[in-house]
């Protein structure tokens, strides 16, 4: 167990419990309902780049103090597709699934990134939780890239990745959008391009990014000659060598690296409820 390097300004102790080998960290000891220091936001941060993934248990958060948490973090950002905004915080949304409405993002993905920037970080904190199940995963991407071979590192070095927001759009359309609105979309947010094997802007290690979710292709290459190598490197966040599972419990909250990481909701509750608070961040002094 580890311990943070900087005295902080709380009356507990602050200790640091690794999930696994190579990603996800519980943080025990902090209430992120009380200001941080700058030393704490600091150290958070660098534990951040580090294991990936950081989670608190049993805190008392309400939305007003989760958004300021993640202001001394980053920049919070504002969902593009305004899922369901907190009133009057627009970076806030909530996000339930119920009976009516199952959960169909259980895949691996990192998010936003059919964006031109996606987002540095992602945090959640529970609303309500299914009597059991719910759990999330967490891959490490630079240990997925590590653990490729050398043919496979230098074949990918310099490819650029396609990404598209084709699963917003194609629900829009099953919900009855007109089509003149989703072209206006795709206009507003066209296919960003993002290197297949990118380096992080603080630890400067290279990770694979590419993901299920949003990359539908490679720039060059035609989908015949794509496609297989984008389902080898989507399997890579599939190992469990290189993956966390979270188990959620009232009061937790996640904060995650998005540059590095990829995360998989697991769909095991339905009929019951599981409901989220998630927020967006550009990183500062990243």
């Amino acid at each position: 167990m580890e311990t943070f390097s900087e005295e902080i300004a709380h009356p507990t102790s602050v200790s640091i419990q690794k999930l696994s080998p190579f990603i996800g960290a519980e943080i025990n000891g902090i209430d992120l309902s009380l200001p941080l220091t700058p030393a704490v936001i600091a150290e958070l941060k660098s534990l951040l780049v580090q294991h990936k993934v950081l989670f608190f248990r049993n805190q008392q958060l309400k939305s007003k103090g989760f958004i300021r948490f993640a202001q001394s973090l980053g920049t919070t950002l504002e969902h593009p597709f305004k899922l369901e905004p907190e009133k009057g915080r627009p970076e806030s949304i909530k996000v339930f699934h119920t009976r009516e409405n199952p959960s169909k993002i259980n895949s691996w993905h990192s998010d936003a990134t059919y964006l031109q920037s996606p987002p540095d970080a992602t945090m959640l904190r529970v609303l309500k939780l299914p009597s059991l199940g719910g759990d999330t995963l967490f891959s490490n991407m630079e240990t997925a890239y590590d653990r490729l071979d050398e043919t496979t590192k230098a074949q990918i070095e310099d490819l650029v990745g396609i990404h598209d927001m084709w699963y917003f759009r194609e629900s829009l359309r099953k919900k009855g959008v007109p089509e003149a609105k989703l072209k206006a979309l795709s206009e507003k947010y066209p296919l960003a391009y993002h290197p297949v094997v990118k380096q992080h802007p603080v630890s400067g290690r290279k990770c694979i990014f590419v993901n299920k979710g949003f990359t539908i292709g490679i720039q060059g290459m035609e989908e015949a000659e794509s496609q297989p190598l984008l389902q080898k490197l989507f399997w890579t966040a599939w190992e469990p060598e290189v993956q966390c599972r979270f188990r959620w419990s009232p009061g937790a909250v996640a904060v995650w690296d998005n540059r590095s990481s990829q995360h998989y909701p697991v769909a095991d509750y339905w009929p019951e409820t599981r409901g989220m608070e998630r927020i967006t961040i550009a990183m500062q002094d990243s």
